[in-house]
Parts: structure tokens; sequence; C-alpha cells
């Protein structure tokens, strides 16, 4: 089932293959319209307190996202080590 695979497993298949040199893997998540829209089921009342514990997972989430380049390790048999950091240099531009 290959919908099941994720994108730093299928940059390695096809880095490993041969058949590209390097792989830009990207994700993101925009959670603060779902809050905004949330908050506006409270405010409206068609949320109550009985909905609380289903719903306070969103407000504690942010808008993110993230992108690693990834290449082959010497040998050219696929990815060999993946050095995470984070960079939030540019968080302005992510409102």
């Amino acid at each position: 089932m290959p919908w099941l695979y994720d994108g730093h497993h299928y940059a390695n298949l096809l880095i490993a293959s041969g058949q590209i040199h390097h792989a830009l893997v990207c994700t993101g998540e925009r959670s603060s319209s779902k809050a905004r829209y949330i908050s506006d089921l409270f405010r409206d009342q068609t949320l109550g307190k009985q909905d609380l514990q289903h719903t306070l997972g969103v407000f504690s989430l942010g808008d993110a996202g993230g992108a690693m380049v990834l290449g082959p390790d010497d040998e050219g048999a696929g990815i060999q080590l993946v050095n995470r950091r984070t960079n939030s240099s540019q968080s302005r531009l992510c409102y």
C-alpha cells in the first residue's frame, strides 16, 4: 500500500534507486482557521461545556511548516543521516 509511506520514505527510495539526487520534503498545517471556527461555535452557543474536552486540542496548536532537503549518503545508497534543527528567523512571514 504505497499511500502509507511518507515523504522521507519515497525520497529515500528514489535516491537509492538513482532516479533523483536530492529531494525537497515539505509539510505544513494551518490550525488557526479551525480554532477560529471552533471559537465561533462556542460564541454562538452551538457548542457548550460538554464539547470542551473534544475541542480543546485545536487551541494548543499553531500554524507551522517545515521542509528539508535530502540527499544520498557517500555511497549513493540512500539517506544516511537526518540532522534536524529549527530556524524561526522567518516566523513573521507565517502570519
